[in-house]
């Protein structure tokens, strides 16, 4: 008698890392996943369930040498972003990484990142994991944002910096809510006439 092998069906997981090493442990992720598809190293080196790797960035402005530039910075610090089906084989492949991590965890147990708060990042993001820039204008004391990934989404904006371009957004991360830092650039400010 054979019974149906039950696959697990593969879930967005968050994995903290140390502040600052995002890049390093990301960049080990993609040779990892590299490997595991071409199948050509030994098992040692090749990811047993851990399907995909996300590092997510915003895109801010920063000034320096006289003139404003953009750059990249990590939208959630200490934290990436992994497509795994079982939680404890995922926690097999995460040993053979050179760097501590973990998965993030409620309680005792690993919990995939809910679809509704991964559905909501996504909406952010454009195709290479990058929130672009937002831009818009103040009227009246209100943030209305013309154009970008903000457009429609102003409640969650919480403080804006004009004079370093950012915008402190409040959003449900791990079913807690935090603060994250984006892009926005306020190019007027309008009071209300009466």
């Amino acid at each position: 008698m054979s019974e149906d092998l039950i696959i697990p069906e593969k879930q967005w997981y968050a994995l903290q890392v140390r502040g600052g090493s995002e890049r390093p442990v990301y960049r080990q992720f993609q040779f990892f996943l590299r490997e595991s598809a071409l199948r050509q190293s030994a098992p040692a080196a090749c990811f047993q369930d851990i399907a995909d790797c996300r590092l997510l960035y915003y895109e801010r402005m920063r000034r320096f040498k006289g003139a404003w530039h953009k750059e990249l910075r990590p939208l959630l610090p200490g934290y990436l972003f992994i497509l795994a089906g079982d939680p404890a084989v995922a926690l097999t492949d995460l040993r053979k990484l050179s760097r501590k991590s973990r998965l993030l965890k409620s309680g005792d147990e690993i919990t995939p990142i809910s679809p509704a708060e991964m559905d909501f990042l996504e909406s952010l993001l454009d195709n290479e994991d990058v929130v672009a820039m937002s831009e818009g204008y103040i009227l009246g004391g209100r943030t209305v944002v013309e154009k970008g990934p903000l457009k429609g989404r102003e409640i969650v904006i919480r403080h804006i910096d004009r004079h370093k371009r950012i915008a402190l957004a409040e959003i449900e991360f791990l079913g807690e809510k935090r603060e994250i830092r984006l892009g926005l650039e306020i190019i007027r400010k309008e009071s209300i006439e009466t």
